[in-house]
């Protein structure tokens, strides 16, 4: 049963802007955590509210007054891949803490540390760069600009109702999770070989604009998009799980001929890369086996959920229609 029917067009176009001025107040408020750069969660937090920010910034371009909305994305798009850089890191880091908690062999131990080291030497160069973006961030007043001209709005309530030209909301929601939805689609034929590095990693992209998509529509459909937007999160965290071990591969092979390197050019350590070697071919073994495994469950699951993506195109085209996607008949 619904709980509130589905929201006219001035309800939702204020809605629009609450959630804009949501994310963004989410991003000033993850200021302050992200420069200590002590817990992991504070750059996560701040990176998933920049994203979905971008994305309802594209989305509801025609709505933002004054032609801000370009620019608006522009400057955070080098926010979030700042965060990216620095987040992707910490999380191998969480990944050596508990590997090496319960090595399978204590002669990976020097390996593993080894590479935490450098890790954490990378991570503290990205922190500076993190540090550099937040700055201009911070000096050009644009996330404050961005709030305040959201909030103006929501306060005024000066929604005028539909979307932009006319469009319904529905209508609206419909265009814009289609095309995103034949966009995850559109790599489904490369899915069969796990040596589609690329087009896995392409579509886990695709299912993450799906899924945020969704999310800034979810209010129109009153829960109804619940099921859909719980598989393409799936979808993206078993991609995701699986472009990590492709991104450990490369790390690794990498790490593995700086040390050759450098035992090469300092004969006394030789015998370090002796000692190293164990503990990144484990990894290697481990990354491999952990992706082989999350390539089976994503191809289960998506066999399973095939249907949803008829149900969500047949939900959009029932509520794009004019008539209730509750089954109630006509919206009034």
């Amino acid at each position: 049963m619904m709980a509130q029917g589905p929201l006219p067009g001035v309800d939702f176009e204020h809605r629009i802007f609450e959630s804009l001025a949501d994310q963004a107040s989410a991003i000033l408020t993850a200021i302050p955590g992200v420069r200590r750069a002590t817990d992991p969660e504070d750059i996560h937090r701040m990176r998933v509210a920049s994203r979905r920010l971008r994305i309802r910034l594209s989305l509801f371009e025609d709505f933002i007054p004054g032609k801000k909305a370009r620019p608006w994305r522009r400057r955070l798009k080098g926010l979030t891949r700042a965060l990216g850089e620095a987040r992707d890191a910490d999380v191998q880091l969480i990944f050596l803490e508990e590997y090496l908690a319960q090595p399978p062999d204590e002669r990976e131990r020097a390996g593993v540390k080894r590479l935490m080291a450098s890790t954490r030497r990378q991570r503290r160069k990205l922190q500076k760069q993190v540090l550099k973006v937040l700055d201009k961030v911070e000096d050009s007043s644009i996330l404050t600009d961005m709030r305040q001209t959201f909030q103006a709005v929501v306060d005024a309530s000066v929604a005028a109702g539909g979307a932009p030209g006319g469009q319904p909301p529905f209508s609206l929601a419909r265009t814009a999770i289609e095309a995103r939805l034949w966009e995850v689609l559109a790599f489904a034929p490369f899915i069969r070989d796990p040596r589609h590095n690329e087009e896995l990693h392409r579509m886990r992209i695709a299912a993450k604009h799906l899924r945020y998509c969704m999310e800034a529509f979810a209010q129109l459909y009153d829960g109804r998009l619940g099921r859909p937007i719980k598989t393409a999160k799936a979808i993206q965290e078993m991609l995701g799980d699986i472009h990590d071990c492709d991104v450990w591969s490369v790390l690794l092979d990498g790490f593995l001929e700086q040390e050759t390197v450098r035992a090469r050019e300092y004969y006394r350590e030789a015998r370090s890369l002796k000692r190293l070697t164990p503990g990144i071919q484990g990894l290697i073994e481990n990354r491999r086996a952990f992706r082989a495994r999350r390539y089976r469950a994503f191809l289960t699951y998506w066999d399973r959920h095939a249907g949803d993506w008829k149900d969500l195109l047949e939900l959009l085209h029932v509520a794009s229609q004019g008539v209730d996607p509750h089954g109630k008949g006509e919206r009034g």
